[in-house]
């Protein structure tokens, strides 16, 4: 496994398109910080907008929150497009918002992750999930999301997942 901190930490939405493949990265745990043991494979430290994520992200784990891409602040026209396989972290097997979201489009698909909370997707506040495939999540809480607050799902299908 890769032992990087948050491979990329959001310098790469000063791109429209983001295109690449995330697998075995690792963000540790550690002191302190915003990104110590966040973002397996990213995390946006500051507000990141107008970007699509096109990306796939296999076998990353972070000690906290976000096996894959960790938020710490709104995102804001967002799309992403990706594949979320195998991940792990505390919140958000595959991605953590610690805040709301603003215009973001989740055109992904979900298999085999596992978190504490949210198998898939965690957020810290309210939030919105359309056009998924859920498959084989698992989470103590939340199988495959898990809504602090309010949230909704729309055109999204879900099959084998588990809350423990």
């Amino acid at each position: 496994m890769n032992r990087i901190q948050a491979q990329y930490a959001l310098t790469v939405l000063l791109q429209e398109k983001f295109t690449r493949s995330f697998i075995n990265n690792v963000a540790l745990g550690g002191t302190s910080g915003v990104m110590n043991g966040n973002g397996g494979a990213i995390t946006f430290a500051n507000v990141s907008s107008n970007c699509l994520l096109a990306c796939d992200f296999i076998d990353n784990a972070a000690a906290e929150h976000g096996g894959c891409i960790n938020y710490n602040q709104t995102p804001h026209n967002i799309t992403f497009k990706g594949n979320f396989i195998n991940n792990y972290a505390k919140y958000g097997g595959g991605i953590n918002f610690n805040e709301s979201m603003d215009n973001v489009v989740l055109n992904s698909e979900f298999i085999g992750n596992f978190a504490e909370y949210g198998g898939a997707i965690c957020f810290g506040d309210m939030g919105k999930v359309a056009n998924c495939n859920f498959t084989n999540n698992t989470a103590s809480f939340g199988g495959v999301i898990f809504f602090i607050k309010n949230g909704t799902v729309d055109n999204s299908s879900f099959k084998g997942n588990k809350a423990s």
